[in-house]
């Protein structure tokens, strides 16, 4: 009887404490192996090579050397710089747990026999270390990139490795041994998941993704499509107007059909396509004084004014037109204006800007705005 009982005690504990874990743990994903060696009847040497290579186990073992000169050994990604990459909130809960948030990862779970207190104490100290190393830099994704991104996605080859990212007739079709993308939007910027994609091979020199040679525009185009779900704060006030102008009207001097605040330089905020204008006004916030480029482009005219006063003029009607102009700007705060109309065909406005170490990018990297997504 005591025997019993202690034997049901044991599989009581094991049900409770133990299977919860087994159950929770994922296996990660190789998909060479899963398409190529899985399904084999006998297991295969160059199968257990693959995942020995792939798996990294000549970390902590060490193989002969003929082994050892059949594994083409996977190493980590580089982590110089990550904080300007990879969103804290992100960093942390991967840390936290790296099966769940992505699924197939190979990262094991580094901290799994740790106590609570002592998991999040070391989680948390790594996180800010790791963010630590950059500065997170966000821009709003735009529909024209999405849909661009959409058709770049089904065509370049993505889907050679990874699932469909839409439905088609109500269903989305699994590829075996695909690798699944984790919250993509929690994870990257527009910036940073662009700059990955047009060079995998920087920060991941083991990654088995091929470069697919995209050109920069190519490139964040696929990561808008990818992170077409990214909602960021607003970081402009804007004045919508509706009227049949020829050049820049004076807005000061009409009344506005709508006023609000929106998260990049979007045009598409009121109700009309055609005869309307807007003025966007917000606060750069400059880290470092010096020379800065800015460019401002339209279809048709628009106006870019730093702390009142006029910087670049592109006026009437025309089709998308690019101009830029060089300014000194010293650390801290400047107001930023920029008038826009339309009067018919295309619409478009870019604000981007460069120097002092930043490279040439849209306006909203230096835009005040809540944080978002730490």
């Amino acid at each position: 009887m005591k025997t019993t009982v202690s034997k049901s005690i044991a599989a009581c504990i094991v049900a409770v404490f133990i299977l919860p874990f087994v159950i929770q743990a994922a296996e990660p994903v190789i998909p060479g192996y899963e398409r190529f060696y899985s399904e084999l009847e006998r297991p295969s040497v160059p199968g257990g090579l693959l995942l020995l290579g792939e798996l990294n186990c000549v970390s902590c073992h060490n193989p002969s050397e003929a082994v050892s000169a059949s594994i083409h050994t996977k190493t980590a990604p580089h982590l110089d710089n990550v904080g300007s990459r990879v969103r804290s909130g992100f960093i942390r809960d991967f840390l936290s747990n790296p099966h769940q948030v992505k699924s197939g990862s190979t990262m094991p779970d580094m901290f799994a026999n740790m106590g609570v207190t002592e998991k999040q104490t070391v989680i948390d100290e790594l996180t800010h270390f790791l963010a630590s190393t950059g500065t997170m830099a966000d821009s709003p994704v735009k529909p024209d990139g999405v849909n661009k991104g959409r058709v770049l996605f089904n065509q370049i080859g993505c889907l050679a490795c990874h699932d469909p990212q839409e439905a088609t007739d109500g269903k989305t079709t699994a590829i075996g041994g695909s690798i699944a993308f984790p919250a993509l939007s929690k994870k990257y910027t527009l910036n940073s998941l662009a700059e990955f994609l047009a060079n995998p091979h920087t920060v991941r020199p083991a990654g088995r993704m091929p470069s697919l040679n995209l050109n920069n525009n190519e490139a964040r185009e696929v990561a808008s499509f990818l992170l077409r779900d990214l909602k960021l704060p607003d970081n402009l006030t804007f004045k919508y107007y509706e009227g049949n102008w020829a050049k820049l009207p004076e807005f000061s001097k009409l009344k506005p059909k709508l006023e609000g605040t929106v998260s990049g330089f979007d045009v598409l905020v009121g109700s009309k396509r055609e005869q309307f204008g807007i003025v966007f006004e917000g606060k750069m916030v400059i880290q470092k004084s010096g020379e800065y480029t800015i460019w401002l482009g339209s279809d048709d005219g628009s106006r870019l004014l730093i702390d009142g006063k006029p910087l670049i003029t592109i006026d009437e009607v025309h089709p998308h037109k690019v101009v830029s102009a060089k300014t000194n700007l010293s650390q801290g705060e400047h107001q930023l204006v920029v008038e826009y109309f339309e009067a018919g065909g295309q619409e478009s406005l870019q604000v981007e800007i460069a120097g002092q170490g930043l490279n040439r990018q849209p306006m909203d990297v230096v835009l005040y705005t809540p944080r978002a997504n730490k």
